[in-house]
């Protein structure tokens, strides 16, 4: 019975970042509209406009901003949580080499190009299925500047969000949430909850299946570092590059040989990852 409690207890503590994260960023947006409400009245009190205010604060400029504000907090407060929680006191730091390799890299390019892929196959499966569901995930996308990419924008999404997001799931959340479960179901478990941060069920269902990976690369190279490339490297890849190199004609021949060579690629990067973590002079975890 004591070892049940001590279960229930651990999973509720990896619960905790999530909602805290939450919390975090909406008293981020709240800050965030008082201030610029306060602002634009000081600016110009007898031409202050509610409707002009609300159209600035609907902006993707404005939201661009406060999640990049949103994501160095949590990175602050999640990076000491996990510091304190996660890190074996009188931890040595581990060079380069003792995380990662070539072998490592090389997968690393594997897995983000075919998982880019395998979502973009997901995401048209879903507008086939739930057009609804799609078309919600159209206006989020366009709402958040995603189709007009700025700086803020570009580097929230590829830097300060995978550390970020990492921090949060695969660090402070798995780390709990193992000490009460086996880690397959540890996984589901934190996957589950980064699914649900993205608040949109298309985003959802992807980054459910990319937190199945990034907490599989996170728990098998033992190291937060790891998840935290994939995940840069994945966003850089999306943000930047992966348009320009999905085929979707008509061409069947050329179709199947996409689909074939994007799942060997995936399979190719998960065997190179685990030669990879077995050729590195580790070990304890990061």
């Amino acid at each position: 019975m004591k070892k049940f409690f001590k279960a229930v207890g651990f999973l509720l503590l990896s619960i905790l970042p999530f909602i805290a994260a939450n919390i975090l960023q909406y008293i981020i947006v709240f800050a965030a509209m008082l201030l610029k409400a306060i602002s634009m009245f000081l600016a110009n009190p007898s031409g202050f406009s509610m409707e002009n205010y609300y159209t600035y604060v609907a902006s993707s400029q404005f939201n661009s901003l406060v999640l990049f504000i949103y994501g160095l907090f949590a990175i602050l407060l999640l990076g000491i949580w996990y510091r304190v929680a996660a890190v074996p006191k009188g931890f040595l730091r581990r060079g380069l080499r003792q995380v990662i390799n070539g072998k490592i890299l090389l997968a690393m390019v594997l897995l983000t190009a075919s998982f880019q892929y395998i979502t973009t196959y997901l995401i048209i499966l879903i507008q086939a299925l739930r057009p609804s569901w799609y078309q919600s995930y159209e206006l989020l996308m366009d709402s958040a500047g995603i189709n007009d990419i700025t700086l803020i924008l570009a580097l929230y999404s590829v830097v300060v969000a995978p550390i970020c997001e990492e921090l949060i799931f695969r660090g402070v959340c798995l780390y709990y949430a193992k000490k009460a479960l086996p880690f397959w179901i540890a996984n589901l478990f934190q996957a589950a909850f980064f699914g649900v941060y993205h608040m949109n069920l298309v985003q959802g269902i992807y980054a459910f299946l990319l937190g199945l990976l990034l907490g599989y690369v996170c728990d098998r190279g033992r190291s937060i570092y790891l998840s935290i490339l994939l995940h840069f490297l994945f966003n850089f890849w999306g943000t930047f590059l992966f348009s320009s190199y999905f085929y979707s004609g008509d061409n069947i021949l050329l179709s199947t040989l996409q689909f074939l060579l994007i799942w060997t690629a995936a399979a190719a990067g998960i065997i190179l990852y685990k030669s990879g973590v077995k050729g590195r002079r580790l070990q304890p975890p990061a």
